[in-house]
């Protein structure tokens, strides 16, 4: 009684609110009730929840897909901007020291530094990302936690964050876990890396804008690889400049009628 349990093959993901000898009761999350026979949890299988809720820990495995374009060897001055992160100057330090003396660690490092490495802007945003979580209160540092790429598809390269919260309460866990994920789609562009994104009907459309010589600076959340945007640049519809044609025409002068009899300056 009070177990969360999902039964495979049923529609049953909830808590177990009544057992008897003929049925087990699940009132799911969608505030349905399902009514399963005993004999079902133990000739199948099910999960049970009840750990994972009294351990006070949820895990979260999920991954962001990185553009493969977007990665790229790093260069001293790449490196020089990159120290103005947080987490970034004593890690790149450390490690140009290392790399002087002629040790590379990038896996298992002697002086605890994350994995990663100063090589590629991905392998700097993983270290970035590690060190972000081992240092975010909402992360469970008593549990396994690490950032890693997968096998690159055809929609991009899985960027992975595997870790535990610091509370197993649905909206906490849901919260925490938004925050994670935006902030690693907010970083992203410091670390000159793009997200893949499968082409929309606006792409389209603004392809078909530029292609014949419009102006980029009337295209509103031009992705940032192709256009870096400044404090001067117009930020929506409401600031397009005003083409040279139009202007003039609305500030010229207005001329008398024909025979008015006005003197022409």
């Amino acid at each position: 009684m009070g177990d969360w349990i999902k039964v495979n093959g049923t529609d049953a993901n909830g808590t177990v609110t009544e057992v008897t000898l003929t049925s087990v009761k699940v009132e799911n999350w969608d505030k349905t009730t399902t009514m399963l026979p005993p004999y079902s949890l133990i000739s199948g299988s099910f999960t049970n929840y009840r750990s994972m809720q009294v351990s006070n820990t949820r895990r979260i495995q999920r991954s962001y897909m990185i553009d493969a374009d977007s990665v790229l060897p790093l260069t001293p001055e790449m490196l020089e901007e990159f120290r103005k992160i947080p987490f970034m100057d004593d890690f790149i330090t450390r490690k140009l020291a290392q790399k002087a003396a002629g040790k590379v660690e990038d896996v298992n490092n002697s002086e605890g530094l994350p994995d990663g490495t100063i090589d590629t802007n991905l392998g700097l945003f993983r270290a970035y990302m590690k060190m972000w979580l081992d240092n975010n209160k909402f992360v469970d540092s008593n549990s396994t936690c690490f950032v890693s790429t997968l096998q690159q598809t055809g929609g991009g390269i899985p960027f992975q964050i595997y870790c535990f919260t610091s509370t197993s309460a649905w909206l906490p866990y849901e919260a925490m876990q938004d925050t994670i994920f935006e902030h690693l789609a907010a970083m992203l562009s410091r670390f000159r890396l793009y997200c893949f994104e499968q082409p929309s009907g606006r792409d389209t459309v603004i392809d078909g804008f530029l292609s014949p010589g419009g102006k980029v600076e009337r295209v509103f959340g031009m992705p940032y690889p192709f256009f870096n945007r400044d404090a001067s640049s117009p930020v929506g519809p409401e600031n397009w400049p005003v083409e040279p044609k139009l202007q003039s025409q609305s500030s010229a002068p207005s001329q008398p009628a024909a025979g008015s009899g006005s003197k022409q300056q």
